[in-house]
């Protein structure tokens, strides 16, 4: 599994040079999102991490645990058919006039989440509605497998890179 140091250096640097190649008329692999709508749905997650949007757990409570011991906190993939309950079935409707400022919102969203956890306790965490309350460090992780598997849903990597 990464280190929260190497996480941090994805999401800073790498995840952004990866992204650099898609352009709005990349199609997926597999889902209904467009391009754009997908770095919005990043977006959204970002903002989930970094103050902007509270969410409610979805998941029951006593299986919180052991989710997010399997499913986040392992070196596994998210599945491809990988369903957030809290989600639409149908892609929402782009919120940016335009694709270059849909991934300019994305990247200053990521530039918040670090400083929002810069300015907290090291135990300070902000629910996940699936995961249940996530810290600074798994929020990392969960991101890098978000961006992964979106990155691969779009043909930006070809797979993901467990460490």
């Amino acid at each position: 599994m990464k280190t929260k140091e190497e996480n941090s250096q994805f999401l800073r640097k790498e995840v952004r040079d990866i992204f650099t190649k898609l352009s709005p008329k990349y199609q997926p692999k597999w889902g209904k999102m467009d391009a754009q709508q997908m770095l919005e749905h990043l977006g959204m997650a970002v903002k989930v991490s970094n103050g902007k949007i509270d969410v409610e757990l979805a998941t029951p409570l006593d299986k919180v645990e052991k989710l997010k011991r399997i499913s986040l906190m392992s070196d596994r993939p998210l599945p491809l058919d990988f369903k957030n309950p809290i989600l639409p079935d149908e892609p929402i409707s782009h919120f940016y006039q335009g694709f270059g400022q849909a991934r300019g919102a994305l990247w200053n969203e990521l530039d918040l989440f670090f400083d929002y956890f810069s300015k907290q306790d090291k135990n300070h965490t902000r629910m996940h509605n699936i995961f249940g309350e996530l810290n600074d460090e798994e929020w990392l992780w969960f991101h890098y497998k978000h961006f992964m598997h979106h990155a691969m849903q779009f043909g930006l990597v070809e797979k993901f890179e467990r460490l």
